[in-house]
């Protein structure tokens, strides 16, 4: 089965950010082209069982997270952290957190890339093989409603919830084989916060696009659109036909935009 989330990622400058990607962490250029508008879309296989990350570079508005802060996260699995990290380092990117092994089984290090977007490399302490290559992820001011949200608008199905305190700190969600984890950064705001605070981001939004957003492979995307329109998505663009198949845009409670694809019948 095709990987049905692919987080799609959005660069000022998409050439050197492809740059950075396949020297730093090993990413693979599979295809490059110039939408329509002279937009640039481009897509990186990621590791040996085949994930994969969009990537674009929007001609106007957008502002990379470097200017208007944190967006969101991607969180990918790898064979061997260690010698990923000391790669990713000696290529420039900024470490956050150093590589240490996590009550949780995964032994893990985070940076951020030259224009601010926020990644997270991990790989499994046990023999156990991971079930995916890459899993977005996703920060929410409130985590746990931002899950039943989405269990309750896009069918997900909740795999795991960790609490301390009385408060939800992450939570993973599944869509047939792929993952999505919600998590509640320190001093996060969600893009609705975010775009009253910050005039850049306010215009970075004032567009349908997807914007850091994540795409989402579906059976039926009327069916989908209207499940999640009645839970209270914001329905930036109807289902409509395109190039690429039958897609939709959706906003969710917090800010964070999907991409909806309706896979061929």
């Amino acid at each position: 089965m095709e990987q049905q989330v692919t987080p799609y990622l959005l660069y000022e400058d998409g050439a050197a950010a492809i740059g950075f990607l396949t020297k730093a962490f090993g990413f693979r250029e599979e295809m490059r082209t110039t939408g329509s508008a002279g937009g640039m879309h481009a897509e990186l296989e990621v590791g040996p069982a085949g994930g994969w990350i969009h990537l674009g570079q929007p001609l106007e508005r957008y502002r990379n997270p470097a200017v208007v802060g944190k967006t969101s996260l991607v969180y990918v699995i790898v064979d061997d952290l260690d010698g990923h990290h000391a790669r990713a380092k000696d290529a420039g990117a900024r470490i956050i957190e150093e590589p240490a092994d996590r009550d949780y089984g995964y032994r893990r290090y985070s940076c951020v890339d030259p224009q601010g977007h926020e990644w997270y490399f991990a790989q499994p302490l046990a023999e156990e093989a991971p079930l995916a290559d890459i899993v977005p992820f996703i920060g929410y001011e409130d985590p746990g409603a931002a899950a039943d949200w989405l269990v309750r608008a896009f069918g997900f199905e909740e795999v795991e919830r960790l609490e301390e305190d009385g408060e939800v700190g992450h939570v993973t969600l599944r869509s047939g084989d792929g993952l999505v984890y919600l998590g509640h950064p320190d001093g996060y705001l969600n893009p609705l916060h975010l775009r009253e605070q910050c005039e850049a981001a306010t215009r970075m939004y004032d567009v349908p696009w997807i914007v850091d957003g994540v795409w989402l492979a579906v059976d039926d995307i009327d069916a989908l659109a209207e499940r999640a329109r009645a839970a209270g998505a914001r329905i930036l663009t109807e289902p409509e036909h395109t190039s690429h198949g039958r897609q939709c845009r959706i906003e969710d409670p917090e800010g964070h935009r999907w991409m909806l694809g309706e896979r061929p019948r």
